[in-house]
């Protein structure tokens, strides 16, 4: 059994080093389900986040909540950011969430820290066309 303090690597199903749970007939990251059995619901608009940078960590006391922002911002912070990038690949299933339910591109631009027109460029299938 792990301690308290290690990472809880996800040993099943990954996408780009997260886990994958399906959940009420979708996946859905490991982390988030850990963070919700453990603490309940995550509000609309807020991610799961880690500590300890190990995308396939399970262990909620490695988790905290954060906006798209504050993960690209902490990532920056810890030297993670690549180049100009700010957006990761797992924003980007919800980037595209956004748009379909009709939120302004510049609204979902705000939430991740990006320009609008990055955004339009997910939308036109012009950047991130592989995720």
């Amino acid at each position: 059994m792990k301690s308290p303090d290690e990472c809880w690597e996800w040993k099943g199903c990954k996408s780009t080093g997260y886990g994958i749970i399906r959940y009420d007939r979708k996946g859905v990251y490991a982390h988030r389900m850990s963070w919700l059995f453990t603490h309940g619901s995550v509000p609309d608009n807020v991610c799961v986040l880690h500590k300890c940078d190990n995308p396939s960590c399970c262990n909620p006391d490695h988790l905290f909540l954060g906006t798209h922002a504050d993960n690209n911002a902490d990532m920056r912070k810890k030297g993670r950011a690549v180049g100009y990038r700010k957006l990761s690949p797992s924003d980007i299933p919800e980037i595209r969430r956004c748009l379909k339910q009709g939120e302004l591109q510049v609204s979902i631009g705000k939430k991740f820290d990006v320009s609008q027109q990055a955004i339009s460029h997910i939308l036109t299938g012009r950047r991130w066309a592989h995720i």
